[in-house]
Parts: C-alpha cells; sequence; structure tokens
C-alpha cells in the first residue's frame, strides 16, 4: 500500500515538473514584439538604444524590438495609456506625471510607496563626505554631485509635494551641517506671493517659503548655458552633504523608490545622469522588459558609475 502511495507521489512530481518545464519552453520559445518610446527631444539616444536592442536580440532569439518616438508635447499623451510602449524612456520632466498616473512599474516589483518616512532618511544626510544633494520640488528629487560639481545624478524621492517639502523642513532643523535645504525650480509658475505664503503658513515654516520664492524670482535656473552650480557656489544657494559611494549600501537596505521603475544612464558624451528607462505597469512583457533595462543599465548603475567616477575622491 505504501510503495503505491510512494509511486503516485513520484508519478505527480514527475508530471508537474514535465508540465513546468513545457510552460517554461513555450514562454522562452514564444516570439516577443517588445516596444520602446523615446524623448523626441533626445535624438542621439535612439542610436544608443538601437545598439543595445541589436545586442539585446542576439541573446534573446526569440524577441524582436522596436523603437518609437514618444510625443510628450500632445494633450492626449497620457489618455491612450494601452498603446503605451512596454519601456519607456523618461527625464526629470516626463517621470513625475507618468509615475503620478501609476503607468510605471517598480524595477523591485514592489508595490508604489507614497509615503517614506522621513526620519530614516534624514540619516542619509548626516554622513559627511564628497558628495552633494540638491533638492528639486517640482520633481520631488535630489540632484548628487560630486566634490567638483562636474558630474550629477538624480534619486527621485515620489511622493506627494507636502510630504516633500516636510523633509525639507526636518532636514532643515535635524542636520547640523546644513545651512539651508533650498528648493528651485525652472517650472515653479505656480509659487505667487499668496501662494507662497500660504503653503508656508500650513508647514509653519515661512522662512524656508521666502528663500523658495527668492531663488524663483531671481530666475536663478532660467535656461542659459551656465551650470546651475555655480550660483551655489557664488552662496547664493546652499549644497547639502550626502553620502558617497561606499555607504550606497545603505539607500538599499533601505528600499528607497528612488529607482522607482527607472534606471539612469549617461547618453552619447553626455555627463549627466539625467534619462532612464522604465517599464510600461500595463505592458504584457513585463519580464522581458525588466530584463532588458537591467541588462542594458547596469553598468551605468548610480553605484557603478559613481565608483568609477570618484574612485579618487572615496
Amino acid at each position: 500500500m505504501n510503495k503505491i502511495k510512494k509511486f503516485k507521489c513520484i508519478l505527480i512530481i514527475f508530471i508537474i515538473a514535465l508540465s513546468s518545464f513545457f510552460i517554461l519552453k513555450k514562454d522562452n520559445s514564444e516570439n516577443i514584439n517588445l516596444r520602446i518610446g523615446l524623448l523626441p527631444e533626445m535624438p542621439y539616444s535612439e542610436n544608443l538604444i538601437e545598439t543595445f536592442a541589436k545586442t539585446f536580440e542576439k541573446n534573446y532569439s526569440n524577441v524582436k524590438i522596436s523603437i518609437e518616438i514618444l510625443d510628450y508635447s500632445s494633450p492626449f499623451v497620457f489618455k491612450n495609456l494601452k498603446n503605451y510602449p512596454d519601456i519607456i524612456m523618461v527625464s526629470y520632466s516626463t517621470f513625475i506625471p507618468l509615475a503620478n498616473r501609476n503607468i510605471l512599474l517598480p524595477l523591485n516589483l514592489t508595490p508604489y510607496e507614497k509615503e517614506i518616512h522621513n526620519s530614516k532618511f534624514i540619516d542619509i544626510f548626516n554622513i559627511k563626505n564628497n558628495i552633494y544633494a540638491i533638492p528639486l520640488v517640482e520633481n520631488r528629487s535630489f540632484l548628487l554631485y560630486n566634490k567638483d560639481m562636474t558630474n550629477e545624478i538624480q534619486l527621485i524621492f515620489p511622493t506627494d509635494i507636502k510630504n516633500f517639502y516636510n523633509l525639507l523642513v526636518s532636514l532643515k532643523y535635524n542636520n547640523k551641517n546644513l545651512l539651508a535645504p533650498l528648493v528651485t525650480s525652472r517650472n515653479l509658475d505656480y509659487l505667487d506671493d499668496e501662494k507662497t505664503e500660504k503653503m508656508a503658513k500650513e508647514l509653519e515654516d515661512l522662512e524656508l517659503y521666502k528663500i523658495i520664492h527668492k531663488m524663483y524670482k531671481k530666475n536663478l535656473f532660467s535656461s542659459t548655458n551656465k551650470n546651475p552650480l555655480e550660483l551655489f557656489l557664488n552662496k547664493e544657494a546652499a549644497l547639502i552633504p550626502i553620502l558617497n559611494a561606499k555607504n550606497l549600501n545603505i539607500i538599499k537596505e533601505m528600499e528607497f523608490p528612488f529607482n522607482y521603475g527607472i534606471n539612469f544612464f549617461p547618453l552619447s558624451d553626455s555627463k549627466h545622469l539625467n534619462t532612464g528607462l522604465a517599464v510600461n505597469r500595463n505592458s504584457k512583457n513585463k519580464k522581458i522588459a525588466l530584463k532588458f533595462i537591467k541588462e542594458v543599465t547596469s553598468p551605468f548603475s548610480e553605484e557603478n558609475y559613481i565608483q568609477n567616477k570618484y574612485k579618487s575622491n572615496l
């Protein structure tokens, strides 16, 4: 009797294993059409992505990649989500609208975390070293610069605007090395005098908002060929000390959604990590899209990029 039961168990396990093998084989051999949407303002990125795509197609013979240009200027761009490509190229300005509309998929496939406990985030800023950060209010993000201000990385902090401001206020009052967590923007048209004062009162930090508004009124970040960092070096704005490459594991441990559906990498001969690839949450090809992003951008990840560029500073 026991032998029969044992035989049945072995037979069931064998059938399950065989079924799984054929399912996996079918998935691997099934032809996949992967669509990648690029930004129109960065035409040189098409050649770079094409190169990556050809390499990827050689490694995965069942995958065919098509590249198209996305028209972000169209008023209907966010309405027709079903026709969005599997992989979307995003920049600072396009990331937040896409993330807010729940279009982007986190790279680690975890749920979108709207609220982050500020006290944990502040711990990062208590580390002294050679890399500095500037918060950008309109993108809820921080620009990281190395000591000589020649290279930048952007860390996205996807949260609501009030929580982001509260974070800045917390940084101001909790970090001894922080002169002033100034926020600057090219697109702060909504910050008129009345709104500025109203928002400041809500957060009980009128001083911070006056500084923000003063920066905006001065047009410090208008479109110029000058490096915006020069303005900070003139003490018209302050730099926030942040962690160096040795401490990047802290970010990983805390699992902040800095790379929420996005991996930044330099394009062409640009020194800036200001562009990234994101997975469309509604894509039917999420797994292979994630694989493409990770394989393409891993050599240009924040950690590798910092370590390679700033080894002499560590």
